[in-house]
């Protein structure tokens, strides 16, 4: 906060003084600057439009990462699903192997113990 107001002194220092009224022409305007306050106002103007552009922007970047994420999120859980059941079936298959039980290898016509 205190950079800002460093910012805006800097600025409100920089500023002419207001020359009203001066040099008038033929058509009855002068020279007229605008004075200090309005000058400072357009200058918070002009800073603000450009922070709300700058949120807008990096808003917009935020919501397309949130989707990328959660559809990465989507992806390593279906893959994380997948490689469960894998495993759990290799483990059946296994546990079949290692055991007497008849599995999808024994041929039903003979027996293992023969």
């Amino acid at each position: 906060m205190k950079g800002n107001v460093e910012v805006l002194d800097q600025h409100k220092n920089s500023m002419p003084t207001p020359m009203l009224n001066e040099g008038h022409n033929q058509s009855g305007l002068g020279n007229q600057r605008i004075n200090p306050d309005e000058e400072m106002i357009n200058f918070l103007e002009n800073k603000l439009e450009n922070i709300e552009r700058q949120l807008k922007q990096t808003s917009g970047s935020y919501e397309q990462l949130q989707s990328d994420y959660n559809l990465l999120q989507s992806k390593l859980n279906t893959s994380r699903e997948k490689y469960k059941r894998a495993a759990l079936l290799m483990t059946e298959f296994l546990h079949d192997i290692l055991s007497d039980k008849a599995n999808i290898l024994t041929d039903p016509k003979t027996s293992v113990h023969e």
